[in-house]
């Protein structure tokens, strides 16, 4: 990045020195897969006694076995190889949804997994609290950075540790507890109805028609609408709900939180930053912080955390922090989660600007062939210019996130932020790549694709890694740069109307990024490579069919295999193993689809018409979950679900 030239060569090492440690701790994590080599003998029980070149691997897997079962004695499980699996991917890659279907396979009632699901969460806590803190010690130890960036990282830590007790008690009480009983009683449609009320509302200025349709003499008048996000908690008063700030609702939690920013604040304010001078911008993002944590009048929530990411987008260090941003879990209120992190950029990886480049590119011949206005135009071409890119690892990563990290990011989610200041994307090549690497491979995968198909794509994960790379720009960050395309202030407000938004958004991000590709110079390989990811993403995605905080992802794939199904890519047999055939000279048929849908899904956001409108073409909702309109992809879906929920957690022997 421009802004980090001139650093002094010491930083620059301990940069990297700093990145390697990071990547041999997440690396030591995903070993805990290792515990299913060779047949998982010592799963069985038997231990490896193949002699001393063999003795530290089995102590290793050994003392990996002994935790496991540990856990599953705490949660009522047998330390079977399906359940390991399940608990090895709760812990090395946050995935709560293979243990919760485990539990239900085995029986268990919504209170006993519960208790479990806390008992996790606690978990893994402590577990990466611990990693941290070797981390942060392995820092000081070797005298890494300057004394500023290594009081950060404690900084980090120390809040990080507060927000995991108010992620547990936000969970509890909204997430598991309020949401869960106004489904009970509601259902989604009459809920997000009865929650409307409660909704964090901002003042906006609009405009008062004169009449004379000339726009010379319209006045301005200040009028609150109800925002795309809340960061507080609804609260029954009498027949209406109310927005209870999280200040209010979280008291103990929240006065924990800044007693921690407070002390970070105090030891950076005697500090300087001399490498990247950036010392006031961290001061002045911290404060704001403690402002918007300690903001108890609604009325002032969204301007509140507005400044804290207007504070934030002036940060360009590598030490970048993650703070509350994303709000999947809600689906009424969309409350934003109490996530928190430290990111670091690879000192070693310049941003390729090839997606960047491309997806402006296609937005532009877009929005001219649909006669997008130019407010639209102007709206998005800023925030393209104005994109920073981050590659890196997570760091330091605490509550939201011990729910399951992410693969990449865009944010703000503030569209008045990003008018003024654009976004950060943030992209985690390294750390997804060497998940891809460590997990075992999965019966259930082999029982839906033919062994070569999947093969070929393990062949360039392991043996062409240019090639994974570029498909995880192009399938990933090219995601995340569309979610910026077709958007405007008022979008996400105007189309959410239903509370369907997110369920298109998704897709909506990753078809930007496929068509962005399709209009651009690529090989046969690349191309087949991309269509192959998407494929099997989409598939995988059907795994998350009951995770409330992953719907939208759901929703997405959904939508991916109607047009797998449709273009003929895809054609599923339950009679045969695999199941599914895939159809490679169907790809050109499939991106046309892409290339079709896409155009009508702008011109839907262009209109700003309900999210659920177009949704409704490829999904219907029913009253427990979402399905295909398309009869063989909803068949396919129906067997790969039955499938998943029998052997979802067995490894491909």
């Amino acid at each position: 990045m421009q802004e980090n030239q001139n650093i002094p060569e010491f930083f620059q090492k301990d940069l990297k020195k700093f990145y390697a440690f990071i990547q041999k701790q997440s690396e030591q994590t995903q070993g805990i897969y290792r515990i299913f080599e060779d047949g998982c003998d010592v799963c069985a029980g038997k231990a490896d006694e193949a002699g001393d070149k063999n003795n530290d691997n089995t102590k290793e897997k050994q003392a990996t076995i002994a935790m496991l079962t540990h856990v599953c004695k705490r949660i009522g499980l047998e330390p079977q190889k399906p359940v390991l699996m399940a608990l090895c991917d709760r812990i090395a890659n946050l995935k709560e949804g293979p243990i919760i279907q485990v539990f239900k396979q085995q029986q268990k009632t919504n209170s006993e997994i519960l208790i479990a699901r806390r008992f996790l969460l606690n978990f893994v806590s402590s577990f990466y609290a611990k990693k941290h803190f070797e981390l942060i010690a392995w820092v000081q130890k070797n005298g890494l950075f300057n004394e500023f960036y290594r009081e950060l990282l404690v900084g980090v830590h120390t809040i990080g540790l507060a927000m995991n007790n108010f992620f547990e008690s936000w969970q509890d009480t909204l997430i598991d507890g309020f949401n869960k009983n106004m489904q009970k009683l509601h259902g989604d449609t009459k809920a997000h109805e009865l929650l409307a009320p409660s909704m964090d509302t901002e003042e906006i200025c609009e405009e008062i028609n004169d009449g004379m349709g000339d726009g010379l003499n319209n006045a301005r008048q200040k009028k609150r609408v109800c925002s795309d996000r809340s960061y507080s908690i609804p609260k029954k008063l009498g027949d209406t709900f109310i927005s209870v700030p999280y200040a209010s609702a979280f008291d103990i939690e929240i006065k924990e939180i800044n007693k921690a920013i407070e002390k970070l604040l105090a030891k950076l304010s005697g500090l300087e930053d001399n490498i990247y001078h950036q010392d006031r911008a961290y001061l002045k993002y911290f404060e704001a912080l403690k402002n918007a944590f300690s903001q108890k009048d609604k009325n002032k929530l969204i301007q509140s955390w507005r400044d804290v990411d207007i504070a934030w987008m002036a940060i360009y260090t590598p030490f970048q922090i993650g703070h509350p941003l994303e709000y999947y879990e809600d689906r009424y209120r969309h409350s934003v989660a109490p996530e928190w992190d430290l990111r670091i950029s690879n000192p070693e990886k310049i941003a390729n600007d090839r997606v960047a480049k491309s997806v402006a590119s296609m937005f532009g011949n877009y929005a001219t062939k649909l006669g997008a206005s130019e407010n639209l135009k102007d709206f998005v071409g800023q925030s393209l210019q104005r994109v920073k890119i981050y590659n890196g690892l997570p760091a330091l990563y605490y509550g939201a996130d011990m729910n399951g990290l992410f693969s990449a990011q865009v944010v703000p989610n503030d569209e008045v932020v990003s008018k003024k200041f654009g976004k950060k994307i943030f992209a985690f090549g390294d750390k997804i790549i060497q998940i891809a690497r460590n997990k075992p491979k999965m019966r259930l995968n082999y029982e839906v694709f033919e062994a070569s198909y999947l093969e070929e794509a393990r062949k360039i994960l392991f043996e062409d890694e240019a090639l994974w790379h570029l498909v995880y720009d192009i399938t990933t960050n090219g995601h995340e740069f569309g979610h910026i395309l077709w958007i405007e202030q008022d979008t996400q407000r105007l189309m959410n109307a239903d509370g369907e938004f997110k369920n298109i958004e998704e897709f909506k991000a990753t078809c930007g990024g496929l068509v962005a590709f399709f209009a651009g110079s690529y090989s046969q390989r690349e191309f087949e490579a991309v269509m192959s990811d998407t494929i099997r993403r989409g598939v995988g995605l059907m795994a998350w069919r009951e995770q409330e905080e992953v719907l939208p992802y759901y929703c997405e794939g959904l939508i991916h295999l109607y047009g797998a199904f449709l273009s003929g890519v895809l054609r599923f047999d339950p009679s045969n193993k695999p199941v599914l055939s895939v159809q490679k000279d169907k790809y050109e048929d499939l991106k046309s689809w892409y290339m079709q849908v896409y155009e009508s899904l702008a011109k839907h956001y262009m209109a700003k018409l309900g999210a659920y409108e177009w949704l409704g073409q490829f999904v219907c909702k029913t009253e427990k979950d979402y399905r295909s309109n398309l009869a063989p992809a909803g068949a396919f879906i129906q067997w790969y679900w039955q499938r998943y929920q029998e052997i979802g957690q067995e490894v491909y022997a």
